[in-house]
Protein backbone atom coordinates (compact mmCIF):
# COMPACT_ATOMS: atom_id res chain seq x y z
CA UNK A 1 0.00 0.00 0.00
CA UNK A 2 1.13 3.53 -0.81
CA UNK A 3 -0.28 6.63 0.87
CA UNK A 4 -0.67 9.84 -1.13
CA UNK A 5 -1.73 13.33 -0.17
CA UNK A 6 -4.74 13.99 -2.39
CA UNK A 7 -3.79 17.41 -3.71
CA UNK A 8 -7.22 18.15 -5.16
CA UNK A 9 -8.37 19.18 -1.69
CA UNK A 10 -5.43 21.39 -0.72
CA UNK A 11 -5.17 23.91 0.91
CA UNK A 12 -8.60 23.58 2.56
CA UNK A 13 -8.41 19.93 3.60
CA UNK A 14 -5.58 17.46 4.20
CA UNK A 15 -6.72 14.11 2.77
CA UNK A 16 -4.51 11.02 2.70
CA UNK A 17 -5.47 8.46 0.07
CA UNK A 18 -4.45 4.80 0.33
CA UNK A 19 -3.52 3.24 -3.00
CA UNK A 20 -3.37 -0.55 -3.14
CA UNK A 21 -3.51 -1.44 -6.86
CA UNK A 22 -2.01 -0.37 -10.15
CA UNK A 23 -5.46 0.70 -11.34
CA UNK A 24 -5.91 2.96 -8.31
CA UNK A 25 -2.50 4.55 -8.92
CA UNK A 26 -3.27 5.14 -12.59
CA UNK A 27 -6.54 6.79 -11.59
CA UNK A 28 -4.76 8.97 -9.01
CA UNK A 29 -2.31 10.18 -11.66
CA UNK A 30 -4.93 10.61 -14.41
CA UNK A 31 -7.40 12.48 -12.17
CA UNK A 32 -4.71 14.77 -10.73
CA UNK A 33 -4.75 13.48 -7.16
CA UNK A 34 -1.00 14.10 -7.41
CA UNK A 35 0.44 17.12 -9.20
CA UNK A 36 3.83 18.20 -10.44
CA UNK A 37 6.29 16.37 -12.63
CA UNK A 38 8.41 15.02 -9.77
CA UNK A 39 5.49 13.68 -7.77
CA UNK A 40 3.80 12.22 -10.85
CA UNK A 41 7.06 10.42 -11.70
CA UNK A 42 7.48 9.14 -8.14
CA UNK A 43 3.85 7.97 -8.13
CA UNK A 44 4.42 6.13 -11.41
CA UNK A 45 7.46 4.45 -9.85
CA UNK A 46 5.36 3.31 -6.90
CA UNK A 47 2.80 2.10 -9.45
CA UNK A 48 5.50 -0.15 -10.89
CA UNK A 49 6.20 -1.40 -7.36
CA UNK A 50 2.51 -2.25 -6.94
CA UNK A 51 2.54 -4.00 -10.33
CA UNK A 52 5.48 -6.15 -9.22
CA UNK A 53 3.66 -7.12 -6.03
CA UNK A 54 0.52 -7.98 -7.99
CA UNK A 55 2.53 -10.03 -10.52
CA UNK A 56 4.25 -11.98 -7.75
CA UNK A 57 0.92 -12.72 -6.08
CA UNK A 58 -0.78 -13.79 -9.34
CA UNK A 59 1.87 -15.24 -11.70
CA UNK A 60 -0.68 -16.77 -14.10
CA UNK A 61 -2.52 -13.47 -14.54
CA UNK A 62 0.78 -11.62 -15.05
CA UNK A 63 1.71 -14.05 -17.84
CA UNK A 64 4.58 -15.62 -15.92
CA UNK A 65 5.15 -19.28 -16.86
CA UNK A 66 6.20 -21.08 -13.69
CA UNK A 67 7.17 -24.23 -15.63
CA UNK A 68 10.16 -22.74 -17.45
Amino acid sequence: MVQLIDQRFLPHRFVIEEVRTVEQMATAIREMHVRGAGLIGASAGFGMYLAAIEAAANPAIAGIDEHR
